[in-house]
């Protein structure tokens, strides 16, 4: 593993100033003017580095940002946290297979520890897919029988026989195991 850098060496209240600037929209020489008014020395190519090495991450957040917003308006669920759930389960299956691929696109040379964590995160994220659409069809069992009591006892005031509220309230409950 490749050494800290003279950054990521600093206290981390300097490094997240470092941060805030970057994000203000500050230039490199303004950082280090900053940080030298700190009695803090850090060299402009450490601090070039450093901002490259931001930019990229920030660049990063803003495509996965706008990828789940993409995601989330494809998605048909009616609940915001089956969205957010099946947007959860999207991205990290992204990141599984950028893991699995590598940067260049060939399958990178994985140590048994790795292998492991791998085979365990995509075990998780198959769990989380079966918990979401579990989750999804006991929302809809239950939103069905709401709507089938609904429907029984405004056809009760209507007068309709019980074998019409029976008939009735077997086709809402039989929607929800569609």
């Amino acid at each position: 593993m490749a050494r800290p850098s003279s950054i990521d060496r600093l206290p981390a209240p300097i490094r997240d100033k470092v941060g805030a600037l970057r994000q203000a929209g500050a230039t490199i020489d303004e950082i280090l003017d900053h940080l030298n008014k700190l009695d803090v020395e850090v060299s402009r190519s450490a601090m070039g580095r450093h901002v490259q090495k931001i930019d990229k991450i920030g660049e990063q957040l803003r495509a996965s940002r706008a990828m789940a917003e993409a995601l989330v308006r494809g998605l048909d669920e009616q609940d915001a946290d089956s969205k957010l759930a099946r947007l959860n389960i999207e991205m990290m299956h992204t990141i599984i297979q950028r893991i699995a691929m590598g940067d260049d696109g060939n399958m990178p040379e994985l140590d048994p520890k790795e292998a492991q964590l791998l085979s365990r995160a995509i075990t998780n994220l198959e769990t989380a897919a079966t918990i979401s659409d579990e989750r999804m069809r006991k929302l809809r069992a239950e939103f069905a029988r709401q709507a089938a009591d609904l429907a029984e006892s405004v056809a009760a005031k209507h007068g309709l026989s019980d074998k019409g509220k029976a008939d009735l309230k077997a086709e809402f409950l039989g929607m929800a195991k569609k």
